[in-house]
Protein backbone atom coordinates (compact mmCIF):
# COMPACT_ATOMS: atom_id res chain seq x y z
CA UNK A 1 0.00 0.00 0.00
CA UNK A 2 1.57 3.31 -1.06
CA UNK A 3 1.81 6.05 2.05
CA UNK A 4 2.64 8.66 -0.88
CA UNK A 5 -0.62 8.42 -2.64
CA UNK A 6 -2.59 9.17 0.49
CA UNK A 7 -0.09 12.23 1.55
CA UNK A 8 -0.43 13.87 -1.97
CA UNK A 9 -2.60 11.77 -3.84
CA UNK A 10 -1.57 12.28 -7.80
CA UNK A 11 -2.44 10.12 -11.01
CA UNK A 12 1.72 9.71 -11.49
CA UNK A 13 1.70 7.79 -8.39
CA UNK A 14 0.21 4.57 -9.05
CA UNK A 15 4.04 3.03 -7.91
CA UNK A 16 2.80 -0.07 -6.32
CA UNK A 17 2.29 -2.95 -8.60
CA UNK A 18 -0.73 -3.74 -7.16
CA UNK A 19 -2.41 -0.21 -8.08
CA UNK A 20 -0.84 -0.38 -11.58
CA UNK A 21 -3.05 -2.58 -12.52
CA UNK A 22 -5.47 -1.41 -10.71
CA UNK A 23 -4.91 2.07 -12.09
CA UNK A 24 -7.25 2.40 -15.08
CA UNK A 25 -10.18 0.71 -13.21
CA UNK A 26 -9.58 3.99 -10.70
CA UNK A 27 -9.43 6.38 -13.36
CA UNK A 28 -12.51 4.53 -14.71
CA UNK A 29 -14.52 5.18 -11.97
CA UNK A 30 -13.10 8.42 -11.16
CA UNK A 31 -14.20 9.59 -14.66
CA UNK A 32 -17.95 8.25 -13.77
CA UNK A 33 -18.25 10.04 -10.22
CA UNK A 34 -17.92 13.54 -11.56
CA UNK A 35 -21.25 14.87 -11.19
CA UNK A 36 -24.69 12.92 -10.83
CA UNK A 37 -26.29 11.05 -13.36
CA UNK A 38 -30.07 11.75 -12.17
CA UNK A 39 -32.19 15.09 -12.65
CA UNK A 40 -32.96 14.21 -8.60
CA UNK A 41 -28.90 13.79 -8.14
CA UNK A 42 -28.15 17.60 -10.17
CA UNK A 43 -31.08 18.98 -7.92
CA UNK A 44 -30.17 18.15 -4.64
CA UNK A 45 -26.38 19.16 -5.58
CA UNK A 46 -27.64 22.84 -6.57
CA UNK A 47 -29.97 22.90 -3.75
CA UNK A 48 -27.03 22.93 -1.33
CA UNK A 49 -24.61 24.80 -2.94
CA UNK A 50 -25.92 27.52 -1.34
CA UNK A 51 -25.66 26.02 2.68
CA UNK A 52 -23.17 28.19 4.92
CA UNK A 53 -19.98 25.49 4.18
CA UNK A 54 -20.14 25.10 0.87
CA UNK A 55 -20.20 28.96 0.17
CA UNK A 56 -16.89 29.49 2.82
CA UNK A 57 -15.19 26.56 1.66
CA UNK A 58 -16.46 26.58 -2.28
CA UNK A 59 -14.56 23.64 -2.99
CA UNK A 60 -16.24 20.88 -1.04
CA UNK A 61 -19.58 21.00 -3.22
CA UNK A 62 -17.80 19.03 -6.20
CA UNK A 63 -16.53 16.67 -3.59
CA UNK A 64 -20.26 16.60 -2.38
CA UNK A 65 -21.23 16.52 -6.21
CA UNK A 66 -19.49 13.33 -6.31
CA UNK A 67 -20.86 11.88 -3.11
CA UNK A 68 -24.49 12.67 -4.66
CA UNK A 69 -23.35 10.24 -7.84
CA UNK A 70 -21.84 7.70 -5.42
CA UNK A 71 -25.34 7.61 -3.65
CA UNK A 72 -26.66 7.06 -7.14
CA UNK A 73 -24.84 4.11 -8.47
CA UNK A 74 -25.29 2.41 -5.10
CA UNK A 75 -29.16 2.72 -4.92
CA UNK A 76 -28.57 1.71 -8.71
CA UNK A 77 -26.65 -1.21 -8.27
CA UNK A 78 -29.24 -1.86 -5.37
CA UNK A 79 -31.64 -1.63 -7.26
CA UNK A 80 -30.53 -4.31 -9.79
CA UNK A 81 -29.75 -6.35 -6.81
CA UNK A 82 -25.71 -6.04 -7.75
CA UNK A 83 -23.27 -6.52 -5.29
CA UNK A 84 -20.43 -4.72 -7.25
CA UNK A 85 -19.65 -1.99 -4.27
CA UNK A 86 -19.51 -5.14 -1.72
CA UNK A 87 -17.00 -7.18 -3.24
CA UNK A 88 -13.22 -6.40 -1.53
CA UNK A 89 -11.23 -5.14 -4.44
CA UNK A 90 -14.20 -2.61 -5.83
CA UNK A 91 -13.75 -0.91 -2.57
CA UNK A 92 -10.21 -0.11 -2.15
CA UNK A 93 -10.48 0.78 -6.13
CA UNK A 94 -13.48 3.35 -4.66
CA UNK A 95 -11.53 4.58 -2.49
CA UNK A 96 -8.66 5.06 -4.42
CA UNK A 97 -11.20 6.97 -7.35
CA UNK A 98 -12.66 9.31 -4.53
CA UNK A 99 -9.50 10.11 -3.42
CA UNK A 100 -8.66 11.31 -6.67
CA UNK A 101 -11.92 13.46 -6.55
CA UNK A 102 -11.40 14.88 -3.49
CA UNK A 103 -7.74 16.13 -5.38
CA UNK A 104 -8.97 17.18 -7.90
CA UNK A 105 -11.51 19.71 -6.29
CA UNK A 106 -9.44 21.02 -4.01
CA UNK A 107 -6.16 21.32 -6.21
CA UNK A 108 -7.62 23.16 -9.16
CA UNK A 109 -5.98 26.72 -9.87
CA UNK A 110 -7.52 29.22 -7.44
CA UNK A 111 -9.95 31.48 -9.65
CA UNK A 112 -9.92 35.14 -9.37
CA UNK A 113 -11.55 36.62 -5.97
CA UNK A 114 -12.01 33.13 -4.91
CA UNK A 115 -11.50 33.54 -0.92
CA UNK A 116 -10.17 30.20 0.01
CA UNK A 117 -6.76 28.73 -0.75
CA UNK A 118 -5.30 25.03 -1.23
CA UNK A 119 -3.73 25.90 2.08
CA UNK A 120 -6.72 26.40 3.74
CA UNK A 121 -8.16 23.26 3.00
CA UNK A 122 -5.04 21.11 4.33
CA UNK A 123 -7.18 20.37 7.93
CA UNK A 124 -9.72 19.12 6.01
CA UNK A 125 -7.23 16.77 3.75
CA UNK A 126 -4.90 16.22 6.14
CA UNK A 127 -8.46 14.35 7.93
CA UNK A 128 -9.83 12.92 5.41
CA UNK A 129 -6.63 11.20 3.39
CA UNK A 130 -5.97 9.83 7.19
CA UNK A 131 -9.40 8.05 7.06
CA UNK A 132 -8.95 6.71 3.82
CA UNK A 133 -5.52 5.49 4.01
CA UNK A 134 -7.63 3.65 7.49
CA UNK A 135 -10.39 2.17 4.72
CA UNK A 136 -7.87 1.25 2.21
CA UNK A 137 -6.16 -0.66 5.14
CA UNK A 138 -8.74 -2.00 6.90
CA UNK A 139 -10.39 -4.04 3.46
CA UNK A 140 -7.12 -4.88 2.60
CA UNK A 141 -6.47 -7.09 5.28
CA UNK A 142 -10.23 -8.54 4.76
CA UNK A 143 -13.01 -5.77 6.29
CA UNK A 144 -15.61 -5.69 4.26
CA UNK A 145 -17.22 -2.50 4.46
CA UNK A 146 -21.52 -3.16 4.60
CA UNK A 147 -21.84 0.01 2.50
CA UNK A 148 -18.46 1.16 1.97
CA UNK A 149 -20.84 4.94 -0.01
CA UNK A 150 -21.66 5.97 3.17
CA UNK A 151 -18.20 5.51 4.82
CA UNK A 152 -17.11 7.75 2.52
CA UNK A 153 -19.80 9.86 3.27
CA UNK A 154 -19.37 9.92 7.06
CA UNK A 155 -15.00 10.46 6.61
CA UNK A 156 -16.30 13.68 4.33
CA UNK A 157 -18.49 14.89 6.99
CA UNK A 158 -15.62 14.22 9.91
CA UNK A 159 -13.27 16.23 8.09
CA UNK A 160 -14.99 19.21 6.99
CA UNK A 161 -16.08 19.53 10.49
CA UNK A 162 -12.15 20.23 11.37
CA UNK A 163 -12.17 23.21 9.15
CA UNK A 164 -11.68 26.28 11.03
CA UNK A 165 -15.23 28.19 11.76
CA UNK A 166 -16.99 24.35 10.94
CA UNK A 167 -18.97 22.56 13.44
CA UNK A 168 -21.72 20.02 13.52
CA UNK A 169 -21.77 19.36 9.94
CA UNK A 170 -23.26 16.59 8.11
CA UNK A 171 -24.41 15.25 4.75
CA UNK A 172 -28.14 14.52 5.24
CA UNK A 173 -27.02 10.84 3.98
CA UNK A 174 -30.69 9.37 4.64
CA UNK A 175 -32.45 12.03 3.38
CA UNK A 176 -30.50 12.06 0.08
CA UNK A 177 -30.94 8.21 -0.14
CA UNK A 178 -34.69 8.49 0.38
CA UNK A 179 -35.01 10.45 -3.02
CA UNK A 180 -32.87 9.05 -5.03
CA UNK A 181 -33.79 6.09 -4.25
CA UNK A 182 -37.70 6.79 -4.77
CA UNK A 183 -36.48 8.09 -8.99
CA UNK A 184 -34.41 5.03 -9.47
CA UNK A 185 -37.66 2.93 -10.69
CA UNK A 186 -38.35 6.03 -12.89
CA UNK A 187 -34.84 6.19 -13.96
CA UNK A 188 -34.87 2.92 -14.87
CA UNK A 189 -37.45 3.09 -17.71
CA UNK A 190 -35.70 5.93 -19.51
CA UNK A 191 -35.09 5.14 -22.93
CA UNK A 192 -36.21 1.51 -21.75
CA UNK A 193 -33.34 1.48 -19.47
CA UNK A 194 -30.55 1.69 -21.80
CA UNK A 195 -29.56 5.22 -19.72
CA UNK A 196 -29.41 3.22 -16.63
CA UNK A 197 -27.10 0.44 -18.19
CA UNK A 198 -24.93 2.88 -19.73
CA UNK A 199 -24.13 4.55 -16.28
CA UNK A 200 -23.35 1.17 -15.12
CA UNK A 201 -20.96 0.47 -17.85
CA UNK A 202 -19.45 3.17 -17.45
CA UNK A 203 -17.75 2.60 -14.23
CA UNK A 204 -17.10 -0.54 -15.27
CA UNK A 205 -14.05 -2.37 -17.30
CA UNK A 206 -14.87 -4.91 -19.42
CA UNK A 207 -13.34 -7.20 -17.76
CA UNK A 208 -14.95 -6.88 -14.73
CA UNK A 209 -18.30 -7.82 -13.41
Amino acid sequence: MSDIFYDEPSRAEFIDPFWLRQSQAILRIREAIGFPKTKIGEKITVNNQGTLIFLTYNRLSDIFASLVCLMEYDEIFTFLNDGFFHDPLNQRVLVRAFSLAVEDAVKFPVKPGEARVYGDYQPFLNGIFRTLKSYDFQVERGTVYPNIVNSLVMAFSQSANELPGVSSFQVMNDNIREQIRGYIPVYARINSGQLLRAQVKAIRLPSRK
